[in-house]
């Protein structure tokens, strides 16, 4: 459990800070009119989730054994994915709509 925790925790943390980082450079970039709170908020709420999906695989790895842990690794992981594709799209959305991509 400790092995797939710290792997999976290393995605959420970087996950959760793009998503705060992203709320930040909006507000500094295009002042106070955005603000960087829901994109906190959102890091947060995916924290939530992360825990929830970690209690999850407790829950699963005594009825399932090793599977149980496995599937929730994979999930943690493609939870960060996401998050991080999500994220990177509204960069590059941004990025384009400032003409700054080639």
């Amino acid at each position: 459990v400790i092995a797939v925790r710290s792997v999976s925790s290393s995605f959420l943390h970087a996950s959760a800070t793009s998503l705060t980082g992203y709320g930040i450079a909006r507000n500094r970039l295009w002042g106070s009119r955005y603000s960087a709170l829901p994109w906190y908020l959102a890091a947060v709420a995916m924290h939530a989730a992360f825990n929830g999906i970690a209690s999850l695989g407790i829950l699963l790895a005594e009825q399932y054994g090793d599977w149980g842990i496995l599937l929730v690794l994979a999930g943690a992981i493609v939870f960060a994915f996401v998050a991080i594709s999500v994220v990177r799209g509204k960069i590059m959305e941004h990025d384009a709509r400032q003409g700054w991509l080639p």
